[in-house]
């Protein structure tokens, strides 16, 4: 089920059309700015009856643009509008076309940081859950 998941969040990434790359995993390099990753964080799971169980995956989405190409104000402006325009692609389809239960907004941040290789880069992170009903 992750990976379909993951290839449907992709799909809501690629839809914003504002990233030069978008990947299903973390990468040390990224070719292509904007860029955004996908960060599977683990599922928890429970029984809700003798043949249902319901699991709520989490994933972390993090958008980067490096500083250098663009101004620090630039690069701010352009991870803020990628958050936001992601943020509203999930807003407007919860259930990822039919594939989950529900997608929720855990978190966001926008930050600046040191990236050793890149030096600095402006990050936007978006934390989800998704919950999905499985049968056995």
């Amino acid at each position: 089920m992750i990976e379909v998941i993951r290839k449907k969040v992709k799909e809501k990434l690629e839809q914003t059309e504002i990233f030069g790359a978008v990947y299903d995993h973390l990468v040390q390099d990224p070719k292509g700015y904007p860029c955004a990753m996908i960060h599977y964080d683990g599922v928890r799971g429970e029984l809700i009856d003798s043949c249902t169980y319901k699991r709520t995956y989490a994933l972390a989405v993090y958008m980067m643009q490096e500083i250098g190409q663009r101004t620090r104000e630039q690069a701010t402006e352009t991870i803020e509008q990628a958050v936001d325009h992601f943020i509203t692609a999930i807003e407007k389809d919860r259930d990822l076309g039919n594939t989950v239960s529900n997608i929720a907004l855990e978190s966001g941040e926008i930050s600046e940081y040191v990236n050793g290789s890149d030096g600095h880069s402006v990050r936007g992170i978006v934390a989800l859950t998704i919950e999905t009903l499985h049968h056995k």
